[in-house]
């Protein structure tokens, strides 16, 4: 590593000679990567990201199939039985796939996390300027935040993004298999 001011601001766009960028915002430590160093950690960040939340919405597919299918199993054994003791296992075991599956949510949801961090702090280095206050197009994960309202990852408004989808449908479906078992097992 190198001492070095030469780095690329984000706010102003401005780039040092000879296409170099710095990694580190730091002035008294500073590794200067080139172009070709910045496509590599470009790709390798974005495959991270890619990965993981490909990862995080097949994971949520999966859980809607076997709550689907835990559910459709309760409703055809009611169907021909009456309710029992024994039918609670089906919404009990529904409740603690919801919880294991939105354990699995928070996990996925760091991971996501930690792409979108670095590719935000690549976008920061691209000599390129805001217009207006607003970030360049170039600059998707901050032009995001700037028009979902979030500053530093802290929403000021309140929209509805896959977390909160998924908490949602996660709350839902926990708290109705609960409350449906304890009625067959109460019953």
């Amino acid at each position: 590593m190198t001492e070095t001011n030469n780095s690329t601001s984000p706010t102003t766009g401005t780039s040092p000679p000879g296409g170099r960028r710095s990694i580190c915002r730091s002035a008294s430590v500073a590794a200067d990567i080139d172009d070709k160093q910045h496509a590599m950690l470009r790709d390798y960040a974005w495959n991270y990201f890619s990965m993981h939340a490909d990862q995080r919405l097949k994971t949520f597919n999966f859980y809607v199939t076997l709550s689907t299918l835990i559910a459709g199993a309760f409703v055809a054994i009611l169907k021909e039985d009456k309710v029992s003791r024994w039918l609670s296992v089906l919404p009990f075991l529904l409740t603690f796939l919801t919880f294991v599956f939105w354990k699995f949510e928070l996990r996925n949801k760091q991971l996501v996390r930690n792409g979108e961090a670095a590719l935000r702090y690549l976008d920061g280095l691209l000599p390129v300027e805001n217009t207006g206050g607003v970030p360049h197009v170039l600059r998707i994960l901050h032009r995001d935040d700037y028009f979902s309202g979030q500053v530093d990852g802290v929403p000021r408004k309140r929209g509805w993004t896959y977390s909160r989808c998924f908490n949602a449908v996660f709350l839902v479906l926990g708290i109705t298999s609960f409350v449906l078992g304890c009625v067959c097992l109460f019953h």
